[in-house]
């Protein structure tokens, strides 16, 4: 639809319809302003195409997610993760669709895809691309006549795992690791289960930031992309007073040989549906049962909400039963 602007007595209409560069012209006289308008409007309804079209940039998605890979991912304090991502979607035949083609019945078509199989995984992805074409419109100057996200239903998140660790378990993943030909599976497990650290900052704390007479760690390059010094608890401290110091790094391994030690670890447990991040949230849940205060639990684990924070946490009944029955004796 035309709009009429004034300045300095003269009157400027401008057309704008989705697809094409505006058109614009100025008149002396509001009248004259509106009758070209009008002209103008009707030719277009008629199916003349008087308004220049807008020249699209176009590419296929694969283009822009090896882009997306090689200069924001690295950024990102998850790279490595991401990179198996996109790893993924550039495997999937969504990728080669042109971006001027892509539309939200295709997006919808990937999400049902992927739902499937990986709901949490399926949300991730989603945010990913349309983080990505966020970035191909506003800074790298691809033009889309239309968001293909406008009007899509987004996965629902995932439900927070409420899977506590025993002590049993963890004893059986300590005793069957032992002898392995990897030895760092033990320690980084027992390290791991008393710290409440993700799996990837365990792998990456290094000597000099153990500081042994305060009994503190700081872990650097964290998750949020803050630093943060944690205390440690005794049994955290006998681990690392057991391991010898043949690298910079305390747990020299790599995530992938980590991740592959684990996955054979299990299969000679019978351990079932245990998540190595479900330590994380072992760990977390025992901190409050030790009637640490949220401020102190959100000191160590690095959550920023409270909101986050409870997702981590699951109490179990009988722990906060006793304590009604001390508070009560």
């Amino acid at each position: 639809m035309a709009s009429i602007r004034e300045r300095s007595g003269k009157f400027t209409v401008q057309i704008r319809r989705a697809g094409y560069s505006p058109l614009t012209k100025t008149f002396t006289s509001r009248a004259d302003a509106k009758r070209w308008g009008r002209m103008m409007e009707s030719r277009m309804d008629m199916g003349e195409e008087v308004l220049p079209r807008v020249v699209e940039k176009d590419c296929k998605l694969a283009d822009l997610l090896e882009r997306y890979r090689d200069n924001v991912t690295p950024q990102k304090a998850s790279a490595d993760k991401e990179r198996v991502r996109i790893k993924r979607l550039l495997s999937d035949p969504l990728s080669a669709l042109s971006l001027k083609d892509l539309t939200g019945k295709q997006l919808a078509s990937f999400r049902n895809r992927r739902a499937k199989t990986a709901p949490r995984a399926c949300g991730l992805d989603l945010a990913l691309l349309r983080h990505m074409l966020k970035i191909a419109k506003y800074e790298w100057g691809y033009t889309m006549s239309r968001d293909p996200f406008e009007g899509l239903t987004l996965p629902k998140p995932s439900k927070a795992r409420s899977r506590r660790v025993s002590d049993d378990e963890v004893s059986e993943l300590l005793t069957k690791a032992e002898g392995r030909y990897n030895v760092w599976i033990g320690p980084v497990i027992q390290f791991a289960a008393f710290t409440g650290m993700r799996r990837s900052e365990v792998l990456k704390v290094i000597w000099r930031d153990l500081d042994e007479a305060n009994g503190l760690l700081t872990i650097r390059d964290t998750k949020n992309g803050e630093d943060r010094t944690i205390p440690l608890t005794e049994v955290a401290l006998r681990v690392l007073e057991s391991l010898p110091r043949a690298s910079d790094r305390i747990f020299p391994i790599t995530e992938n040989a980590f991740r592959m030690a684990w996955q054979k670890l299990l299969k000679r447990t019978d351990i079932e549906d245990l998540h190595f991040h479900d330590l994380r949230h072992e760990a977390i849940s025992r901190f409050f049962e030790m009637g640490l205060s949220v401020p102190e639990v959100q000191l160590i684990s690095g959550h920023k909400t409270v909101t986050m924070l409870s997702r981590y946490t699951h109490m179990k009944p009988e722990r906060v039963r006793e304590k009604l029955r001390q508070a009560a004796g």
